[in-house]
């Protein structure tokens, strides 16, 4: 077992301990459970309240299918800048900056086998990934104009 030790707010710790007593946990117990869910992946966004990575990468999705059309290929990191969430990209952890593009790479898969998004304006797009990588390894997406068949 490792031993940190980290500075937190009076109120953040008051109300894991209340948490804690409220599931029957100690303090410890409840971080370590807190810790180790899926659910301790999560970001707070501007105006909105505490979301999963999951809902997190559905957001980016629908902001990517709204994207402007004759911008070039972007970023899973550049669509979550653009939608100015109270955390910055830089300040979440690697590991869950890969966790929210490995979501975000399954919305567009999973949009590749149903029918295109339709946009307010009436256009029909899909966003798709680009063949390449950037040197990072990092995904490269596009949004397309849906061709009328």
């Amino acid at each position: 077992m490792i031993t940190i030790q980290i500075c937190l707010q009076d109120k953040t710790v008051a109300n894991a301990i209340t948490a804690a007593a409220q599931q029957g946990l100690s303090f410890d117990e409840y971080i370590d459970q807190r810790l180790s869910s899926d659910e301790s992946c999560t970001v707070r966004s501007e105006g909105r309240s505490t979301d999963s990575v999951d809902t997190l990468a559905e957001a980016l999705f629908h902001a990517a299918t709204r994207r402007a059309l004759n911008k070039p290929m972007y970023l899973v990191e550049e669509l979550y800048k653009d939608l100015n969430f109270d955390i910055t990209w830089e300040a979440r952890s690697p590991g869950n900056r890969i966790k929210l593009g490995k979501a975000f790479k399954r919305f567009v898969e999973e949009q590749s086998k149903k029918p295109a998004v339709h946009r307010p304006d009436g256009t029909k797009v899909r966003i798709r990934a680009h063949d390449q990588k950037t040197q990072q390894n990092q995904q490269l997406y596009f949004t397309e104009l849906e061709s009328a068949s």
